[in-house]
Order: C-alpha cells, then structure tokens, then sequence
C-alpha cells in the first residue's frame, strides 16, 4: 500500500467515526487500530486529532465543491440548477454532518475554525453564489430586499435546506424504497427552491 493510499485509508476511516461519535468521543488509537496502524504510524501522517479533523472536513469539501462547481456550469435555467443543488445537499449524510460543524465550533481552535470557514466559503457558497449572481445579472432573478445579493441568497439557501420533511429516511422496512427516497427528496428541494424564488402567492 502507498502512502496515498495510506493517507486515503485514514481520513476515511476517521470521517465514519467522526460523523458516527463526534470529535471528542473519536481517539487517534480507534482511529489507527480500525486501518492496522500505530499510533506513531498514524502521527506520521497527521501529527494531531485535530490536524486529522481538519484534513478529513476539507477532503468533504473538496468533493462537495467539485459537485457543486459542475452544477454550476450546467447550461439550465438558474431555478433547475439551485434545484439540483438543493437535492444534493439534502442527500448528504444531515446528522452526522450536523454533529460535524458543531465540533468544529466546540472543540477546534481559532486557526482550525479560520481554515475551515476558508475551505467552506470556496466550496459551498463562492460555486452557488455564482449561480445566483448570474440570475441576477440577466434580470432572470430580483434581489427581494436591500443588501440581499449573491452571497446572502446562497445563505438563505442553505438555511431552507435545514428543513427537512417529516418523513423517515433511513433505510429500514418501514421506509421508501432508496428510488422513492430521492424522489421525494428532489420534490422537497424543488418545493424550497420554487419558495425561494418565487414565495407562496400566485402570480
């Protein structure tokens, strides 16, 4: 095994237990024991629990942003691509993730925080603030209220996508068939969307 694939093994690994335990609850022990390393072997890649957070969070980043950046090079209309990010977002993993920004509040320090909010600015909101800013730019959207531009709409989006519809979704025998999941997801992301954009009176 190389060191890439070393390095690969260890941040996945660490994001399961992370996003499944939390951050204080995950020790670099369970963490190299769960890849057969040491905990010096593991060192030698990450010198820290937090070092290793930090590189697991900009690796979900990384994957994150080049989703979004090709949705927001798709040539649609500004309402099917924020749909199509929509429903992207909502099919990650919402607990754990969760669980996963408020260590990065609780249990981080400053410098960790500034890189993280760095890596979350270039790979959540600069991809869909441009989809926004391009709605705005060819009148295809206007701006609802004063100081609401690209960036502010791109939060709001995102504030939205923290409602979820009160539907089981894990898979068990009492949920949707995975395909009826989705379906339903991209229902609920075009419904937040279309809200969004075009509030609730008819026109």
């Amino acid at each position: 095994m190389t060191d890439a694939d070393t390095q690969r093994l260890i941040l996945q690994t660490a994001r399961r237990f992370f996003m499944e335990s939390g951050y204080r609850a995950v020790s670099t022990r369970r963490i190299a024991d769960a890849c057969g390393l040491t905990q010096p072997a593991l060192y030698h890649y990450f010198a820290t629990k937090q070092d290793l957070y930090v590189a697991v969070m900009i690796d979900m980043l990384s994957g994150m942003q080049s989703v979004l950046d090709r949705i927001a090079r798709r040539s649609e209309t500004v309402q099917e691509r924020l749909s199509r990010v929509a429903l992207f977002l909502l099919e990650q993993s919402h607990e754990g993730m969760e669980m996963m920004l408020h260590d990065i509040v609780r249990e981080l320090g400053t410098t960790a925080r500034d890189a993280l909010n760095q890596a979350f600015y270039r790979a959540m909101i600069q991809p869909v603030a441009s989809i926004f800013a391009e709605g705005l730019a060819a009148g295809e959207l206007i701006t609802p209220a004063a100081g609401m531009e690209a960036v502010n709409l791109t939060f709001l989006l995102l504030n939205l996508l923290k409602y979820r519809p009160a539907e089981n979704w894990k898979t068990d025998a009492a949920s949707p068939a995975a395909s009826e999941q989705r379906e339903l997801l991209a229902l609920h992301a075009n419904t937040l969307v279309n809200l969004l954009l075009n509030g609730l009176r008819p026109r």
